[in-house]
């Protein structure tokens, strides 16, 4: 997979629309479609906005698969667990950033539990 390919990958994985990926990283959506479809090559500053938006290493959007460079053919099955696994890493990464902070539990009825003293 070339650049643009991996970029598409990782947000489709990561659950966004082009269109959202591109108004984060300040471009068009026409303009993302073209870097996506490998019309257009994006500058290295607008790659590593992708990669931070998308919260990926830069390295991964450049990273190419054995297919890329040998004679057409499937992925052989390491390469694909490679890219399965890295995905599977960043979803657990990711899921545990989004919990939320662990609280104090209460008591029902909301009150401290401190006890009062009756005078």
């Amino acid at each position: 997979m070339g650049l643009g390919r991996n970029i598409k990958l990782v947000r489709i994985t990561r659950g966004l629309r082009a269109s959202e990926l591109a108004d984060a990283v300040q471009v068009s959506a026409s303009y993302l479609s073209l870097v996506e479809r490998e019309r257009r090559q994006p500058s290295l500053d607008l790659v590593q906005r992708i990669a931070d938006t998308l919260h990926v290493p830069l390295a991964l959007l450049f990273w190419e698969t054995e297919r890329d460079s040998a004679a057409p053919g499937a992925l052989t099955g390491v390469s694909r667990d490679v890219v399965d696994l890295t995905f599977r890493m960043m979803a657990t990464l990711d899921s545990h950033e989004e919990e939320p902070p662990a609280r104090h539990a209460r008591k029902p009825g909301g009150a401290a539990t401190a006890k009062h003293k009756k005078a």
